[in-house]
């Protein structure tokens, strides 16, 4: 049985050769037939799939009721992933093929498999407030080639109001080049992502990404951005504990080693401060970005003296955050040194991360052995 299609004129734009760029227009209701939303998530194994964010149901009803008067106009291009069964043939007509104008053939299924790469929030306040016969303008490749769809969706929204949480999950996936700032977050992301994924690390679950589903979201109570920080300020200070696993001549980082640091370091914190550990950043200002960004600097005064492969290591850490941990104020109380600063005030603003900091390396030192 032939599959039904979608018929529409188009313009082609030879920007890529491999992947060909078609502009036309469709009504709402057309759209509504041969697109879909392919959201950031996981599947079994791990991995990384789909790149389009949540949606903001505020957003999509603002334009949804823009859309519902009649002056309504939508100037910007919805962009597509066709599937590569999408057929374009050009017009036979003089000058026709001369000037890219054709035929687009865009199968049409219960499952479509032609992607929104862009415009997700108009897509959504099209289909609820749009007349069906609304003209849209359409921008879209032919490929099945999701790692491209990504980073055409990295690129495209890289300026915009995309969480960053979205950015820093998408960055390992993105080939270069990539600007400087962005590219010095890659290898913490793939830290980040090692931590949260293998079930015998003390993170594992804990890092909130954006693909961390809404079920287990109560779970995980560290912001990848907080724990990001902290691995590239340490990979990238020749102080940092995983300064020595980073080569700077080649950018490469030795990820098995920084995660066995990450991961000696962290259960060791785990189990000194169980009693914060795990809770809402409410709850406890160690999972709060404040409480990560400080126990990252204590990170990099305690670990350089500790070898990460040592069957004792975990327990040498523990002696040593034991030097300052009965001054920490995580869930209740008033950090003395701070003039008392009650623990909920804490905050994570280079002020306090930097007096915090300080506070406790003294108190470090000031019960090192003589």
């Amino acid at each position: 049985m032939e599959k039904e299609v979608l018929d529409t004129n188009a313009f082609l734009l030879n920007q890529d050769a491999s992947n060909p760029l078609y502009l036309f227009s469709l009504r709402a209701s057309e759209l509504n037939q041969i697109t879909t939303v392919f959201r950031v998530g996981r599947d079994g194994q791990g991995n990384l799939e789909g790149y389009q964010r949540t949606e903001s149901d505020r957003y999509i009803n603002d334009i949804a009721e823009y859309l519902g008067t009649e002056r309504a106009v939508l100037p910007n291009s919805i962009v597509l992933s066709l599937s590569s069964e999408t057929q374009f043939r050009f017009h036979d007509l003089s000058g026709l093929r001369e000037r890219g104008i054709g035929q687009l053939e865009i199968p049409i299924s219960e499952d479509p498999d032609n992607r929104i790469v862009d415009g997700q929030q108009r897509m959504l306040a099209l289909a609820q407030n749009a007349q069906e016969n609304f003209p849209v303008p359409v921008t879209a490749i032919v490929s099945d080639d999701v790692p491209l769809e990504r980073e055409l969706f990295f690129r495209v929204n890289r300026g915009r109001s995309v969480s960053s949480s979205l950015v820093n999950e998408l960055l390992p996936v993105i080939d270069p080049p990539l600007p400087d700032k962005l590219q010095d977050r890659k290898i913490p992301s793939i830290l980040c992502e090692r931590l949260n994924r293998n079930p015998s690390s003390p993170l594992y679950g804990m890092i909130r990404r954006a693909s961390t589903p809404k079920s287990k979201r109560a779970e995980a109570v560290i912001k990848d951005s907080s724990l990001m920080g902290v691995i590239q300020e340490s990979l990238s200070s020749p102080s940092g504990c995983l300064f020595p696993y980073h080569n700077i001549a080649t950018g490469e980082v030795d990820i098995d080693e920084a995660v066995e640091v990450l991961t000696v370091f962290w259960g060791a914190v785990r189990e000194v401060f169980d009693e914060a550990w795990g809770l809402p950043a409410k709850r406890s200002r160690l999972m709060h970005s404040a409480g990560i960004q400080v126990m990252g600097q204590m990170m990099d005064l305690i670990m350089p003296s500790v070898s990460p492969t040592a069957s004792d290591a975990k327990e040498q850490v523990v002696c040593e955050l034991g030097r300052f941990a009965p001054a920490c104020r995580w869930t209740s109380g008033s950090w003395e040194r701070l003039g008392g600063l009650a623990w909920n005030d804490l905050k994570g603003t280079k002020q306090h991360v930097t007096a915090l900091s300080k506070h406790l390396a003294d108190i470090y030192y000031e019960n090192l052995p003589s």
